[in-house]
């Protein structure tokens, strides 16, 4: 049996995405040649100079290798990203990368670029149904008292190279097996909303087409407002979710440009769901069912 971190993925010089390169995931992974700017980065206490940094660095896709026509073709390996300031509960948040070897699922573990966060790479048994793993082991996790970041459910996700002198590797990992199964879930967090149902499958569609629906920032903030309206604080993780194929997606920019949507609710008119699906439908999304447009009722 090979390496099973030896598959292709693709790679880029920035984040800009532009002439990407097939390159082996096992070798990005063991490639230290960007340590000094990484350590750089983790030692400054701006944030802003942190960010201007991290834009040095070269960025590649862990779950796929994308082809010249554009054509996805999954790794078999997906990305979770676990953020001390999503988790910042957990007492011994640093000792993570200890406790990783009782989950034999997980093949590689190291600290994110920034080195306040970790980078898990997992195996899945189905490469077709990656974000129903993700949203498996989402819960799994919540389970555990850990939250990790919605985003990663992207298939082409990008992230940044890391680099950690002491990963964790299990290349003897055994693939993730569950699957989310949306039918059996019930989840009292969201109000009663006749919408739950079309929102979500609406977002498993931008999902699947890894289509950016968000275009400028009045049309991000709509969007951000008719699901503050909708769902309320339950709306959250949809934001991310429809808010991380745009280019400029950052998960604490979202975060607070949620809340800020959440507080606007009292002081001006809600905007309605419908926006969300009016938005989707300018960018090629659309569901089956009723059609709708944009509303400010």
């Amino acid at each position: 049996m090979g390496n099973i971190l030896d598959v292709k993925v693709s790679s880029y010089k920035n984040k800009d995405q532009e002439n990407p390169k097939t390159v082996n995931l096992r070798e990005i992974l063991a490639d230290g040649k960007h340590r000094n700017l990484i350590e750089k980065i983790r030692a400054s206490t701006n944030e802003a100079r942190q960010k201007e940094l991290k834009l040095k660095l070269p960025c590649y896709t862990p779950s796929c290798e994308i082809g010249e026509d554009g054509q996805i073709i999954h790794s078999g390996i997906l990305c979770v990203d676990i953020d001390f300031k999503d988790n910042s509960h957990i007492s011994n948040f640093s000792d993570f990368k200890k406790l990783v070897s009782e989950i034999p699922e997980i093949v590689y573990c190291s600290l994110s670029a920034g080195g306040k966060g970790y980078f898990v790479l997992f195996l899945i048994s189905d490469k077709a149904k990656h974000k129903q793993h993700f949203e498996s082991l989402k819960m799994d996790f919540a389970r555990c008292g850990i939250k990790i970041d919605p985003s990663c459910s992207n298939v082409n996700r990008l992230r940044f190279c890391t680099w950690d002198p002491d990963p964790y590797i299990n290349l003897k990992a055994k693939p993730y097996t569950f699957i989310y199964h949306p039918a059996l879930i019930v989840n009292d967090s969201f109000p009663a909303s006749p919408s739950l149902g079309r929102v979500t499958a609406l977002i498993d569609a931008i999902e699947d087409s890894l289509t950016d629906i968000t275009g400028n920032y009045p049309q991000w903030f709509q969007i951000g407002c008719a699901l503050a309206n909708e769902f309320g604080e339950a709306g959250r993780e949809f934001f991310h979710r429809v808010s991380g194929y745009s280019d400029l997606y950052e998960n604490d920019t979202t975060d607070r440009q949620f809340t800020a949507c959440l507080k606007g609710l009292k002081s001006s008119t809600p905007i309605h769901i419908n926006t969300l699906f009016h938005f989707a439908k300018q960018n090629g999304v659309v569901i089956s069912g009723p059609e709708v447009d944009f509303k400010l009722n």
